[in-house]
């Protein structure tokens, strides 16, 4: 009897697969609404009415009125262009206050401009990751223009009391910009009852289109455009509108009620998954609580087990996971999230994440369920031979011995960042079988095991794969 393993995908925070429905209305509008809604004629007035009713429908989703949304190419380039409004009302004078657990489009953003003259400082978080209230208000004795405060955090799902916090600052003259990017689909957001400024949410984070997403600006506050040229978007953002992307957006929020709805069967599941996963390993970690945090998201650290190593564990058996931020994959660091809870980087590497689709129904939810479960009795039980786990330090000593052969799985841009060893093998066409001992690198830990993986099971050995990858051999001063 055949059997066909599905693939289980729970690597929803980093982004959802398009549903039927945004995917059939994104084809109708291609196929049918093509005038630029800029232009006189009738072709243009269908294109701008579809865009004006998506608007709509987006605005409703997050409580907002339509006038107060405007659409641009993702959450970062929304978060970046409000970030920058603010400093360019208030000038190099700006004071800006924020989480040190925000995504890195907030981070990254305020350390540019903290680079350029803002003075930028990050509040306390507590072990769950949530802001202290007492480390705001002290914060707060001294005049602050905005405070950053994510409503759910992307890698643990922390739940942010951003209405209490926002009051807080309000009360001292602060705007309040609130990334809600995760929160919308899985509880209810609404920006005007949360008593913030600004707010930016993302299509590909609830089964729409990539390349969209959505800025939120209370009336009355500083907005001015990034991107100039026609008067798009109230001309805060020039360029022809994506009304393909703009109506899938749309589609995809007209169906976030049954997300909404099924939250406690996704919070089921996920809690027999986690009770499942500590009777295999009683030592696992879980960074935040049920209690404060959405149901489709755990992290969950597994002492001892580098996570790139179990996450290759996983691919190769169709369970697809993540180690936290998809921003951060290609870099060789802990994440800042756990660090700002209290975590050691040696823990933070230990730590996966899995996110479950909130739109399945409950049967397809426990079936995926007993599959990762089963994979990780498996490696529990070890049912493959281990793997030699390798520091970017180690590795000096076996490019030394004639025998060891670099396998660089690397894509070509990967490796004009990191060039490659010299006489690594650039994977592609190779005798396998005549090998010697291999030594897998990747760019930053996470793709190599599973290759290497797949080695083991076709009975190469030794397989050794470097922990942090080639950015952890650069940072050992290994290669240049």
């Amino acid at each position: 009897m055949f059997h066909l393993r599905s693939e289980v995908y729970w690597d929803n925070n980093a982004t959802t697969k398009p549903s039927k429905a945004v995917v059939r209305e994104m084809v109708r509008v291609l196929e049918n609404t093509h005038g630029n809604p800029s232009s006189p004629h009738r072709a243009a007035h269908d294109a701008r009415a579809l865009l004006e009713r998506s608007r709509q429908v987006v605005a409703q989703a997050i409580g907002a009125d339509a006038d107060q949304v405007h659409f641009c190419g993702s959450a970062t380039e929304a978060t970046n262009q409000i970030l920058r409004s603010v400093v360019a009302s208030r000038g190099r004078s700006c004071r800006i206050l924020s989480s040190p657990v925000e995504h890195h489009a907030v981070l990254r953003t305020l350390e540019h401009l903290a680079a350029h003259g803002v003075e930028v400082e990050l509040l306390e978080v507590d072990e769950r990751g949530l802001v202290r209230e007492d480390s705001l208000v002290r914060a707060l004795e001294r005049p602050a223009h905005l405070v950053c405060v994510m409503r759910v955090n992307n890698e643990t799902g922390a739940i942010q009391d951003v209405a209490r916090l926002a009051g807080i600052a309000r009360s001292r003259g602060a705007m309040v910009f609130s990334d809600c990017v995760q929160a919308l689909g899985k509880i209810p957001v609404d920006v005007r009852a949360l008593g913030i400024d600004y707010a930016v949410v993302a299509s590909h984070k609830i089964h729409g289109p990539k390349g969209i997403g959505a800025l939120w600006a209370r009336e009355g506050v500083p907005l001015i455009a990034q991107v100039h040229g026609g008067a798009q978007e109230s001309g805060l953002r020039a360029g022809t509108e994506a009304l393909h992307d703009i109506a899938g957006f749309a589609e995809a929020c007209r169906n976030l009620t049954p997300s909404l709805d099924q939250a406690p069967v996704v919070s089921s599941v996920m809690e027999r998954f986690l009770s499942g996963l500590r009777a295999l390993f009683p030592d696992a970690v879980e960074a935040v609580s049920s209690a404060h945090r959405v149901a489709n998201t755990a992290m969950v650290r597994f002492p001892g087990i580098p996570n790139g190593v179990l996450m290759g564990w996983l691919d190769l058996r169709g369970i697809r996971v993540s180690a936290g931020s998809a921003c951060a994959t290609d870099e060789d660091l802990p994440s800042h999230v756990l660090m700002a809870q209290g975590w050691t980087p040696d823990q933070a590497r230990e730590a996966l994440r899995f996110s479950l689709d909130t739109t399945l129904p409950e049967r397809n939810l426990r079936s995926q369920m007993d599959q990762v479960l089963g994979a990780l009795k498996a490696y529990r039980e070890g049912k493959s031979s281990s793997m030699e786990l390798l520091r970017g330090a180690e590795v000096a000593a076996l490019l030394a011995d004639p025998r060891t052969l670099v396998v660089d799985m690397r894509s070509s841009m990967d490796r004009k960042l990191i060039p490659p060893f010299p006489g690594a093998f650039l994977t592609g066409a190779h005798p396998w079988e005549a090998l010697p001992d291999l030594v897998v690198a990747c760019q930053a830990g996470f793709e190599a095991p599973v290759l290497a993986w797949r080695l083991k099971r076709a009975g190469h050995d030794p397989v050794s794969v470097v922990i942090g990858g080639m950015v952890a051999c650069r940072l050992a001063g290994v290669v240049g």
